[in-house]
């Protein structure tokens, strides 16, 4: 049987025209039906009043490691569709399962394993829980060696186009067209590499720098080829230099080239951050969360656990190897847009495609998602804007079979409570409606 229909209102709704009081939004199947003023109420709709609430489009991450202790290493179908249960509390909604540079039958598992529970749940019918995987990003193994990181040396590889080849036979049925969006990162300047870029175009798959020490001249050449993202400018990217720019300001100061950034305030400055996303505007950068299986949160989560051959370290809020590099951050889309709007003085509305319409345009998805619209899938999640105060707080679903609903409740309390900020933006997550198909 089809959703009941549920109508949402009362809340201030992010729409592509901006921010509305007025709208109102239903929701029917899985998509959203309509998004306008007093829409009417009809038979067996389930109503929802969100007054004072900001509404807003699902969150989409392009560079995740791992959430709710499972890694997406681990190349289990299992443990990926756990990180998929563990991301909806957070705002994600749609998200690409992020591979570093491991073995090669490591990786080819883990691409499969992907694949699988990309099919199984988009599958689901029943179950609006997890966040869908919108496909699979590569970031190695074809990386510099001297900016690996927190990648294993030992499993970064020169520029290969036949393990290429068996990688994107893994993702896709046979030697065609990559089943789901593929995004491969990769460093353009070492030898070999624009075989590998035109073997990856050939097949359909997305292009970044990263891990990357490529001068101007030669980032240039490879934009020229195709590439068109970079992956968490900054760091692991080579030093900006004023006679010599490098991959960072090609990358800056290309129109064609999208920028991820790390928003945590660790990886990097909120200064140069501001310069970054002002520089880039609201259809040129993106924010990641280069989560580990530590996920976003500053919960209860074991100091040492790894990730692929990678032992991870906690101390406070990084997230390091065992010589003190930085590996993944403790972070989710929703905290970097926090971040950005409280440390880098952009508004809500500023911010927000840069976790929503920025990256599902990148993935080909801007018909789908990234945007409250109709025709929309049904994304959305209300925020409330209390920071500082105990607030009882919901997450309500559609039942499926039996015209039903269900909800099940949390508590938080903020831990923000400096009044300067608590208007800048609703922190505190209230009510996530939908994971979405």
């Amino acid at each position: 049987m089809a959703d009941t229909p549920i109508l949402l209102r009362g809340g201030r709704v992010y729409t592509p025209d901006g921010p509305s009081e007025q709208a109102e939004l239903l929701i029917r199947d899985g998509r959203v039906e309509a998004c306008q003023s007093r829409i009417r109420i009809g038979p067996a709709m389930t109503v929802i009043d969100v007054p004072g609430l900001e509404v807003l489009p699902g969150f989409i991450d392009l560079q995740i490691n791992g959430a709710g202790g499972r890694a997406i290493l681990e190349g289990t179908s299992e443990a990926i569709e756990s990180v998929a249960r563990a991301l909806p509390p957070q705002g994600t909604t749609s998200f690409l399962p992020t591979l570093i540079s491991a073995p090669e039958v490591e990786l080819l598992d883990a691409i499969a394993a992907i694949r699988k529970a990309r099919i199984h749940l988009s599958a689901k019918k029943d179950s609006p829980a997890e966040a869908s995987i919108s496909g699979v990003h590569m970031e190695g193994p074809f990386l510099n060696p001297e900016m690996a990181g927190a990648h294993s040396v030992r499993d970064i590889r020169p520029p290969d186009p036949a393990l290429f080849h068996r990688m994107a036979d893994a993702w896709a049925d046979s030697d065609g067209p990559p089943s789901g969006p593929a995004l491969l990162t990769f460093a353009p300047e070492i030898e070999g590499s624009m075989n590998l870029l035109e073997a990856a175009l050939q097949r359909g798959w997305l292009l970044s720098f990263g891990h990357t020490q490529a001068t101007y001249d030669e980032a240039a050449l490879a934009v020229e080829r195709g590439v068109r993202l970079a992956t968490h400018v900054f760091n692991r990217m080579g030093v900006f230099h004023h006679r010599e720019p490098g991959v960072i300001g090609l990358a800056l100061t290309d129109s064609r080239v999208q920028c991820g950034l790390i928003a945590d305030g660790i990886h990097v400055h909120p200064a140069t951050l501001q310069t970054a996303l002002r520089l880039k505007g609201p259809s040129g950068a993106f924010l990641v969360s280069d989560a580990t299986p530590a996920g976003d949160s500053l919960v209860e989560f074991p100091d040492l656990h790894r990730m692929g051959g990678t032992e991870i370290r906690r101390e406070g809020d990084r997230l390091t190897t065992e010589d003190g590099t930085l590996a993944g951050a403790l972070l989710s889309p929703r905290r970097a847009l926090e971040n950005v709007v409280r440390f880098c003085g952009f508004t809500l509305e500023e911010a927000l495609p840069w976790v929503t319409s920025t990256p599902a345009r990148i993935l080909g998805l801007e018909k789908r998602k990234g945007q409250i619209a109709p025709g929309m899938d049904a994304g959305s999640r209300p925020e409330g804007p209390c920071p500082g105060t105990p607030i009882s707080s919901s997450w309500i679903r559609t039942g499926r079979s039996d015209g039903s609903a269900w909800e099940v409740e949390w508590r938080w309390t903020a831990s923000d409570s400096n009044p300067d900020r608590s208007a800048q933006i609703p922190h505190t997550l209230l009510m996530k409606t939908f994971a979405g198909p």
